[in-house]
């Protein structure tokens, strides 16, 4: 598996923090990226879409900013391929607990909880998208040879590369979307036609 990206989002925790520290030691320091604000994590997350991350994000913050609320739901805009564990020092009230699964959060955790059960809802969140059948899809095309050259034409005529599909996949375009579900119902359709052996 390729690199994952640990982004967290949160405007009270220093670089030093033990949580920062084990992430570190655990997938790399090059790999864990830290926004205090959430404008700031909200534009990482939009600039590297291809990327694969799961986001820790805190649910407040100054009046001046944008709350978790509002930087799930622009997230959820672009893509819903990228696991983002909510992380609050507050209970959610009903309503806020409703808006966050209508927006996919993948979990909830205390900000209270110790690192070691922080640690593992992350991990948690990084082996779902291995499971993801998008992902899936994504890791084949990584291991492919020249991935610039095309490998797929559209019935409009479009040429993609392996590169290109990844791409359109992690963005979640129509094209992505459109080979993702002709992918799963060839894959559904030779499972129960006995062609294939799980």
């Amino acid at each position: 598996m390729t690199n994952i990206h640990i982004v967290i989002i949160d405007d009270n925790i220093p670089n030093t923090d033990p949580l920062i520290r084990k992430l570190e030691k655990n997938y790399g320091k090059e790999n864990i990226h830290l926004f205090s604000t959430s404008q700031d994590g909200l534009n990482y997350l939009l600039d590297n879409l291809i990327q694969r991350m799961v986001v820790l994000l805190d649910i407040r913050f100054p009046a001046t900013e944008k709350d978790g609320h509002t930087i799930l739901q622009e997230l959820r805009k672009k893509t819903e391929l990228i696991p983002v564990v909510i992380w609050s020092a507050n209970e959610c009230s009903q309503n806020e607990f409703i808006d966050f699964l209508k927006n996919h959060a993948f979990s909830f955790i205390k900000q209270d909880a110790s690192t070691q059960e922080i640690v593992f809802e992350l991990e948690k969140a990084i082996q779902s998208t291995s499971s993801n059948v998008d992902i899936a899809i994504e890791q084949w095309l990584e291991k492919q040879d020249n991935k610039d050259n095309t490998m797929l034409v559209s019935k409009s005529g479009n040429n993609y590369s392996a590169n290109d599909l990844i791409k359109e996949i992690r963005i979640q375009t129509d094209e992505g979307k459109h080979l993702v579900s002709n992918i799963n119902k060839l894959t559904i359709d030779l499972l129960f036609r006995g062609q294939e052996k799980i």
